[in-house]
């Protein structure tokens, strides 16, 4: 059994990112669209992959044009953690440390490096919430009760959930940030 110390990955552009002291001169845009397009939503319990990149790029358009930067990097900390599904997210910490607080600090190092200032806002979850119902219809339909997910989608209008490549997700992302910071 091989135990590792280390705090630290490389990243696909070939950075040293370590999760318990983010470098912001570490995170780079592609770094984040990639890793990004290559996690699965929902733990790849989908009916077809879905990235969060291309949940990122979503979140992007539901919300005023204001918060589209701050709607795409939202999860962004997750090209460094993985996408840990929210039921058992409040439960996982690394060596006694909560990792609600290893991701804000990473968070925090993205919103930095990317001039984000005032933390995500309140508009960005709503959309967020309106993409997962979304999200939840299209990819995960089940005779399981969602609550307030479901109780949600009945009302809202429901973004339209295309399959995409994680190779077009990647782009779309990178796309998208150009948009947003040209």
């Amino acid at each position: 059994r091989c135990r590792f110390n280390m705090t630290w990955s490389q990243t696909y552009s070939g950075h040293k990112f370590d999760i318990l002291n983010p470098d912001r001169d570490a995170i780079v845009i592609e770094d984040i669209a990639h890793s990004l397009a290559l996690i699965n939503r929902f733990n790849g319990h989908t009916k077809w992959p879905y990235s969060v990149a291309q949940h990122s790029v979503l979140v992007s358009q539901l919300v005023p044009e204001q918060y589209a930067l701050h709607g795409l990097m939202h999860d962004a900390a997750e090209a460094y953690l993985g996408d840990i599904p929210k039921p058992w997210k409040s439960y996982v910490s690394i060596r006694g440390v909560d990792i609600d607080d290893i991701e804000a600090d990473i968070d925090d190092a993205i919103h930095e490096r990317f001039g984000l200032l005032g933390g995500t806002p309140e508009e960005v979850w709503a959309a967020d919430f309106a993409a997962l119902c979304g999200e939840r219809v299209a990819l995960m339909p089940s005779e399981h009760n969602w609550g307030p997910v479901d109780e949600w989608s009945d009302e809202l209008k429901e973004p339209v959930i295309e399959r995409m490549s994680w190779q077009w997700a990647e782009q779309s992302f990178i796309r998208r940030f150009r948009e947003l910071t040209a």
